[in-house]
């Protein structure tokens, strides 16, 4: 290529298409091995018990989403167990933490799990219950700032094995963080393909997916 500043900006993309076709083709697909920590959507499998729900809620930032999860929530009539992924490390962010605290049903129970929440859902999900994860990119940004790219694999297979397998009703909600540009920051980037490909995987696994914008649920999925 002659344009060696644009061959450097495509090899990355060429690198992943490759990893993928190797991972399709068998090889790497012991334990711990890309394949095996992704579950490629082709082979999904959307067969679920009766009482089973999964719900991905994707949008901006202050768009509703999280109030749009929480009126499902209400709705379903079911036992709400609220998992918050959020991290109370500066003055702004406590103040979201209060006020989505203070709006929420004094009968919800809480958990606070900034890492583990494939863990948590294994340990909560049941048929006459309702988990909310709010929200998946907070605890992915959590996860990048450990700087610990096995525990980055591993929770994210985590969590898929868990939203497959488990029963009962499940909202996710998440920021839809890819609609731009693609950052040239090697921790956003990495941050938006490790985001992006999990939406890609959550997407295909749920049986609902809904964008919120400017407060308006749009189906994207049912």
């Amino acid at each position: 290529m002659k344009n060696p500043a644009l061959a450097d900006k495509i090899q990355p993309h060429r690198a992943r298409f490759a990893h993928c076709l190797a991972a399709n083709s068998g090889e790497n697909s012991g334990p711990g091995s890309e394949q095996h920590l992704y579950i490629r959507m082709a082979d999904t499998d959307h067969r679920r018990d009766n009482g089973q729900m999964k719900e991905l809620v994707l949008g901006g930032t202050r768009s509703g989403k999280s109030l749009y999860a929480e009126e499902l929530a209400k709705k379903s009539g079911l036992e709400v167990v609220y998992i918050a992924t959020a991290l109370g490390e500066d003055d702004a962010m406590r103040k979201r933490i209060r006020r989505h605290k203070k709006r929420r049903p004094d009968e919800w129970e809480l958990i606070e799990e900034p890492y583990f929440i494939g863990r948590v859902i294994n340990e909560r999900a049941s048929q006459n219950t309702c988990l909310i994860v709010d929200c998946l990119t907070l605890w992915a940004s959590n996860l990048i700032h450990k700087k610990d790219r096995f525990c980055m694999r591993t929770e994210r297979g985590a969590l898929i094995k868990a939203i497959d397998r488990t029963p009962g009703h499940v909202i996710l909600v998440s920021n839809e963080t890819n609609l731009g540009l693609v950052p040239m920051d090697s921790m956003a980037h990495e941050y938006c393909d490790f985001v992006g490909l999990l939406h890609q995987q959550l997407g295909e696994m749920c049986e609902r997916v809904t964008f919120v914008v400017a407060g308006i649920p749009v189906p994207v999925k049912r």
